[in-house]
């Protein structure tokens, strides 16, 4: 028998492609604009590393996006790895860069993103205890 999807999980997916669709043109246009001083110097300080530890809890948040989608268990761990992986990373770029002045008024969109992640952690976790996952 087919369980059917809950709607929270049908909103988890669209938010996460909303996201993907908004990071994709960012990257894209972003250059294009100007930056401020704070700005320049943090991308300069941007290493290979740096790009590659960005990425990384993103394409796990996605694999567990996908988990969730299909219902599996497996999605709750890779979620609260990627939201783990996500703060040791802007913690480590807070230490070591400017990354905090370079955010500026964006600091706002990274605490509510957060806790949007944070929120769908718990909610997968619900799911996974009433035993809509499997």
């Amino acid at each position: 028998m087919r369980k059917r999807r809950p709607v929270g999980v049908w909103i988890v997916l669209v938010y996460q492609i909303c996201v993907a669709l908004l990071s994709i043109y960012l990257v894209h246009f972003a250059p294009r604009w100007p930056e401020n001083a704070a700005q320049k110097a943090y991308h300069e300080h941007l290493k290979t590393f740096d790009y590659v530890t960005i990425r990384i809890p993103a394409l796990i948040g996605w694999t567990a996006t996908i988990l969730l989608f299909s219902l599996r268990k497996l999605a709750v761990p890779l979620l609260a790895l990627a939201l783990g992986l996500s703060l040791a990373v802007m913690t480590r770029l807070a230490l070591t860069s400017n990354w905090l002045e370079a955010l500026g008024k964006g600091r706002d969109v990274v605490a509510v993103a957060v806790t949007i992640d944070f929120a769908i952690l718990l909610y997968a976790a619900r799911l996974a205890r009433k035993g809509v996952l499997y």
